[in-house]
This record gives structure tokens, C-alpha cells and sequence, in this order.
């Protein structure tokens, strides 16, 4: 299953809904909570853009992972690689 922006940040909100109570708690300042929040942030959208632009490379019939890439309903690998040397 391909990665879901919206339930990956649904549930980054709900755990920092949490956070920022449990940080104000302790004393931080809104700008160092904000700045945590935001790097997490970041970290979700680089997982998202990593998941968006990775091609998954049969290396034969018995590839499990690759196929579990695979467009449902296709019955082929999304890219494979022939190597033939002389």
C-alpha cells in the first residue's frame, strides 16, 4: 500500500496535539515547540516525496516486494532490468 498524505498527517496532529500540551507543561517556549513541530513535518514530507518517486525493480518471477508494488489489475513488474554481460 502506497503512502496516505492525509492519514500520515491526521495522525501527526493527533500526536502533537498531545505533544504541545505535554512541551507547554514542561516549560518550552511556543517557538521551540513550533520548530519541533515543524521538523516532524518535514520529516512527513520527505517520506511522502521518498514514496512518490520510488520505483520498485522486479529481479525475477519470485520478487514478493516488487510485486507488492505492482499497478493493481497488471499482471507485470513496474520496471525490470535485463543486465547482459559479454
Amino acid at each position: 500500500m502506497s503512502f496516505n498524505n492525509g492519514n500520515e498527517r491526521r495522525k501527526l496532529n493527533a500526536k502533537w496535539e498531545q505533544l504541545r500540551v505535554q512541551y507547554r507543561e514542561a516549560g518550552m517556549s511556543e517557538e521551540a515547540i513550533q520548530a519541533m513541530y515543524e521538523f516532524d513535518l518535514g520529516v512527513l514530507n520527505s517520506e511522502r516525496a521518498y514514496d512518490a518517486n520510488t520505483v520498485a525493480v522486479c529481479d525475477g518471477e519470485n520478487d514478493v516486494d516488487a510485486r507488492k508494488a505492482m499497478v493493481p489489475g497488471k499482471d507485470h513488474c513496474p520496471l525490470h532490468i535485463v543486465f547482459s554481460f559479454k
